[in-house]
């Protein structure tokens, strides 16, 4: 098995900071082929989940990451 973030951005709403994560997880199912689990995360300026939708399908954690990003704001450094 094997975490990864694909994708990752800052951003503040209110003044406080934010950050969106798309991950992947990678892992074996029962007949030995690989399975894929796709997030996308929300997280508070301590690490602290405020949102999380898990899908298997790339394309739709994609446009969910996409989405989240263009109605959180723009992104900071």
């Amino acid at each position: 098995m094997a975490d990864n973030i694909l994708a990752k951005s800052r951003h503040r709403i209110e003044g406080d900071s934010v950050t969106a994560k798309l991950s992947a997880l990678i892992c074996e199912n029962d007949e030995g082929n690989d399975e894929y689990m796709y997030w996308v995360e929300l997280l508070d300026s301590e690490g602290e989940i405020i949102l999380k939708e898990v899908c298997t399908d790339f394309i739709s954690a994609s446009e969910t990451f996409e989405r989240l990003k263009s109605t959180i704001g723009p992104e900071v450094a």
